[in-house]
């Protein structure tokens, strides 16, 4: 009785030792999906993991329902969509990569909205509930360029900045970030935009958070910054490529997408690559929890992360 009690202690020991000390011992898997095109997506977005959204090149709408992706009904649009956002699976907003168009799917329709102009170009698109939505993108001067709709309309922000945005994302109508090229961040306050300090000239792509005090930004050359509430800073994500994405499920776990297959992940202490299981350029990344995570990107690309781990076998006796 005494060797046997011996034994299991040694293994539990052992199991615990490997645990800690093992990078293999829990493997995160990304699986591809058949998403039934070859056309570039080029943003994920949804309300659950039975609900889910993709749009890009050539007017492209996927739809997932928890099992599979199908293409939603054609929008009448020819060119390419850029972002989507959506509140519900009958409230879906999907910003157009030029001729400064809106497009919103009910679930059974297309409507849309001609912005005013045909020079502008939509990069990113963020509510934070139906009444308050946000889009950035690039002003026919090249400029930076901001609309805003309040439930009733659509009208135009001053950015007090020149570059283009690429990414917004906020945490309530008062507290709204935006990034863009040359490293630029703005922050608005709920009446005025204004330029934050930022620790990088990197183009910037995409922002995600989840407190005003807890925000992270990705761009060109693996440059990924964060917000603490008072500064921003640079983080070390050693790579070199450009990432496009970010999306976090907490702040202990939070994905990063880039160039060439590109995925990464931080544990709230640092971040480590992911095996992505393809070369393919990865546009944008969004999940419902930690281990319902998709991301999309060129050739159709589709992946899907379900947080499993590999089992360990540890013959002792």
């Amino acid at each position: 009785m005494r060797i046997q009690f011996e034994r299991i202690s040694l293994f539990i020991i052992c199991f615990v030792s490997l645990l800690a000390n093992s990078s293999t011992s829990f493997c995160a898997t990304w699986s591809i999906m058949n998403s039934g095109t070859t056309n570039s997506l080029a943003s994920v977005s949804g309300r659950s993991g039975t609900d889910v959204y993709a749009v890009g090149s050539f007017s492209t709408v996927l739809h997932f329902n928890g099992k599979s992706w199908s293409s939603v009904m054609d929008s009448g649009w020819s060119g390419s969509f850029k972002s989507v956002w959506g509140i519900s699976g009958t409230n879906i907003y999907v910003a157009t990569g030029g001729f400064d168009y809106i497009y919103q799917y009910t679930g059974t329709a297309w409507t849309s909205e001609f912005m005013g102009g045909l020079t502008a170009w939509f990069n990113c698109i963020w509510g934070n509930n139906p009444s308050d939505i946000f889009i950035v993108g690039r002003g026919g001067m090249a400029n930076a360029y901001i609309k805003h709709y309040d439930g009733s309309s659509w009208s135009n922000m001053t950015a007090g900045i020149d570059p283009i945005l690429n990414g917004v994302w906020g945490c309530s109508s008062s507290d709204v970030f935006a990034v863009g090229d040359n490293g630029k961040v703005i922050r608005y306050d709920g009446n005025n935009w204004s330029a934050m300090i930022s620790p990088t000239t990197e183009n910037l792509m995409a922002i995600w958070g989840d407190s005003g005090s807890n925000v992270f930004a990705v761009g060109d050359s693996g440059t990924i910054i964060h917000f603490d509430g008072s500064i921003w800073s640079v983080m070390q994500s050693n790579i070199n490529v450009k990432l496009t994405s970010i999306w976090g499920s907490t702040r202990f776990d939070v994905f990063a997408v880039g160039d060439s297959g590109t995925i990464l992940h931080f544990n709230g202490s640092d971040w480590r690559s992911m095996n992505s299981g393809t070369t393919l350029n990865l546009k944008s990344i969004w999940g419902t929890t930690g281990a319902d995570v998709f991301a999309v990107g060129d050739s159709g690309i589709i992946l899907h992360y379900g947080g499993k781990q590999k089992t360990v076998v540890i013959p002792l006796f």
